[in-house]
């Protein structure tokens, strides 16, 4: 369901739900009711659905995919066709880590871009999967941290095992996408998905695709991807509580699909087994010798990377890569633009470095950045999409993560003046990942800095970010005024929370005009939204319009409330088909609601007290009370009790007040159902003012019951 539309739903939802029928006393249908209004969802799974688009978006520039497009080119060849793995030699093309040079007079035969391979206790394991895998096809996934071997490991293994097979190196998951809808041959070829977190994510690669891919056993094909295990942990962490409007739901599928293998430090085993075979390779030999560091960190000569970092022997040289540092550590995208580094690094020098220095400073100091401090490995590497220009400076991811691991990297936006020259000089696009950085960093003032710049220089998403981050900061107004401006720009989702603000506000005029504005894109969420509020302020024939609309879009919200409005019209045979038409298309909301259909009859009553329980197992407070009342009906008062005492427990009033009705006939725990309505009563629950008066009264305490029948008769709402 569409959280625009749950929300809608929710607000104008007490009326829907009583028009379940139910033929249970007016309190407790009344009860149910009020519970499912006292679950209004708030607006930040959309919110951060949006975010996380935006910061996939900027993490993978179009610059980026230029570059990876040209080599896949260059891959193909003049034959039109894929190469074979065993012919691909290029080191980089794969994403391995260049190596500590070889000395000059080492032996020829040994390879100058890779070390001699030391097997890794999971060889056989990955190896064994390939070869399974080559039948039917499949996705196996490598997990680790920088410099940890995964992407050589992978690439020993395919060329072991899978040499005579094609390779496919996609620059983005779009031209995979379209590689695979084009119906492209791709038989016995392995799909190469080098940090597989830059095709993952919200409107990324989708799950359909990737079973497109393996699925077919007479045309097997492999994905190999490789990971860092905090990009792991975030793509698997669902974003919204709505599964079904979980922007990585994708990601997570995929990586659910993918068999995974962990490559972490080298183990003892692997330690000697890289110092048996030190003798015939000079950087091997190196590499074992040191031991506080993993072999392939030494290989990848993150030790010398990470004593330049520290030990500097250029002062500008050493501002400039902490000027681009403190970019990537700011959210900004990589590569990082010279103009960017030079304002940065301006800032970090002291002022007797900004006078002494020479005109053409920044050529000098990035030439010492760029300087390999062993082989090929520097502190930063220039970066273009064409031949002859410069994009700007990638850093090594060696010395990021190991700035990220100490406390150099916890507040990137403590000083001032670099975190001002950041915003000044990156685009607008870069500021909307700076703004989602700083709010990460708990820093108001330089999230509001960064998105306030990107949105007044035409960013449309830019009115997203700021719009929820004001939400979360709690400035519900200017939050609001975000929404309509991002509405005014063309936003459909803009116009959406817009007209829900008006709605909420009582506009309703205006509610109509932009929820229908946003309809136009098609989207469920938004027909359903647009179908809710007017079926609300009684338009039924344009709600019910907009309502089918949108269930016939998928929206199993809609299914559940067109199901509702059919039981209320006494076609309880058609509710129910679309009720369970709902819940199998994923709803929770509609499986409490089916459950309250099914518990009325008792043919199928056994299943209804089954939904409600799954609905109530999955959280709705709503379906813990009704599944406590139809127990109490039953006369379980045991389970009845430890349903409603776990809703009651949140803060419920409602739940309160049904536990405290649950109660009260139970030998010994009358003061307890007093005190649980007492609770009830005191957050302003009418049904426990109710049931107060009438225990009072039944103790001869006038004065007592008609104080509480006083407090009912001042109360303006629908249950007075």
């Amino acid at each position: 369901m569409g959280p625009l539309f749950f929300i809608v739903a929710l607000t104008a939802g007490p009326e829907i739900l009583k028009s379940a029928n139910i033929s249970w006393p007016n309190w407790i249908t009344t009860l149910i009711a009020a519970v499912g209004g006292g679950a209004l969802l708030i607006l930040t799974p959309l919110l951060d659905s949006r975010l996380n688009l935006i910061n996939q978006d900027t993490e993978q520039s179009a610059i980026e995919a230029q570059v990876q497009d040209a080599a896949l080119q260059r891959l193909i060849g003049t034959s039109g066709d894929l190469p074979l793995i065993r012919d691909v030699k290029e080191r980089g093309l794969f994403g391995i880590h260049p190596a500590i040079e070889l000395p000059p007079d080492a032996d020829p035969s040994l390879s100058p871009d890779l070390p001699t391979y030391v097997s890794r206790d999971i060889d056989a394991n990955i190896h064994t999967a390939l070869r399974a895998k080559s039948t039917n096809g499949g996705f196996l996934l490598l997990v680790g941290r920088a410099a940890s071997g995964k992407t050589r490991c992978a690439y020993e293994a395919v060329k072991s095992v899978l040499g005579e097979w094609r390779i496919c190196m996609p620059p983005n998951e779009q031209a995979l996408t379209e590689l695979v809808e084009a119906g492209t041959d791709l038989t016995r070829t392995v799909i190469w998905l080098d940090e597989v977190q830059r095709f993952l994510g919200v409107d990324k690669l989708k799950l359909e695709t990737v079973r497109r891919l393996i699925s077919n056993a007479e045309q097997p094909v492999i994905i190999i991807g490789t990971i860092w295990p905090e990009e792991y942990a975030r793509l698997r962490s669902p974003i919204t509580s709505e599964s079904d409007e979980d922007p990585y739901q994708d990601a997570r599928g995929i990586l659910e699909i993918a068999d995974r293998f962990e490559v972490s430090s080298f183990t003892n085993s692997e330690n000697e087994r890289a110092a048996s075979i030190a003798e015939a390779d000079p950087r091997l030999k190196e590499a074992v010798t040191h031991d506080s560091i993993n072999v392939t960190e030494a290989l990848a000569a993150a030790p010398e990377l990470i004593y330049r970092w520290k030990q500097p022997d250029n002062a500008l040289g050493i501002a400039v890569v902490r000027a681009a540092i403190r970019a990537r550590l700011c959210g900004h995208p990589s590569p990082v633009p010279r103009q960017v580094i030079e304002e940065v690094a301006a800032t970090l020098m002291t002022g007797q470095q900004r006078a002494l220095a020479p005109e053409n400073w920044l050529d000098g100091a990035t030439e010492w950045a760029c300087q390999p401090v062993r082989g090929a490995s520097a502190l930063l590497a220039p970066y273009a999409a064409k031949v002859g220009s410069l994009d700007g400076y990638t850093v090594s991811d060696v010395v990021l993560q190991h700035v990220r691991d100490t406390s150099q990297g916890s507040n990137p936006f403590a000083d001032d003046a670099p975190s001002r020259a950041l915003i000044e000089a990156a685009t607008p696009l870069a500021c909307l990942s700076i703004c989602i950085a700083a709010f990460e960093a708990k820093d108001k003032g330089w999230a509001e800095a960064a998105g306030v710049r990107a949105a007044t220089s035409g960013e449309k998403y830019a009115f997203w970010i700021m719009a929820s981050f004001c939400e979360k900061w709690g400035e519900k107004e200017k939050s609001a005024k975000w929404w309509l401006a991002g509405a005014e720009t063309g936003d459909s989702a803009s116009m959406a929370i817009a007209g829900i603000n008006f709605f909420r506000d009582g506009d309703h005029e205006k509610a109509i005009y932009w929820l229908s504005k946003a309809s136009e894109d098609g989207s469920s969420s938004h027909m359903g939204a647009l179908g809710t509020v007017l079926l609300h302020i009684g338009e039924d024939d344009q709600g019910e319009y907009w309502t089918r609309r949108a269930a016939e879009a998928g929206s199993n919200t809609a299914m559940g409330i067109l199901g509702a409005r059919l039981l209320r019209s006494g076609d309880r045979k058609q509710a129910e088909t679309l009720l369970r038409k709902a819940v199998d298309s994923g709803s929770e909301t509609s499986k409490a609601d089916l459950g309250f259909l099914l518990v009325q009859n008792h043919e199928t009553d056994t299943e209804g007290l089954s939904l409600l329980r799954e609905a109530a197992r999955a959280g709705s407070l709503r379906a813990m009370v009704g599944v406590s009342l139809f127990l109490v009906e039953r006369g379980d008062h045991e389970e009845a009790e430890e349903w409603c005492r776990k809703a009651a427990d949140t803060g419920d009033s409602h739940a309160m007040a049904a536990l405290g009705v649950i109660l009260r006939d139970q030998d010994g725990r009358g003061q307890e159902a007093l005190n649980w309505l007492d609770r009830a009563a005191g957050e302003g629950n009418v049904i426990a003012m109710k049931e107060l008066a009438r225990i009072l009264r039944s103790r001869d305490d006038e004065e007592g019951a008609q104080r509480w029948e006083g407090r009912i008769s001042q109360l303006d709402g629908p249950d007075s």
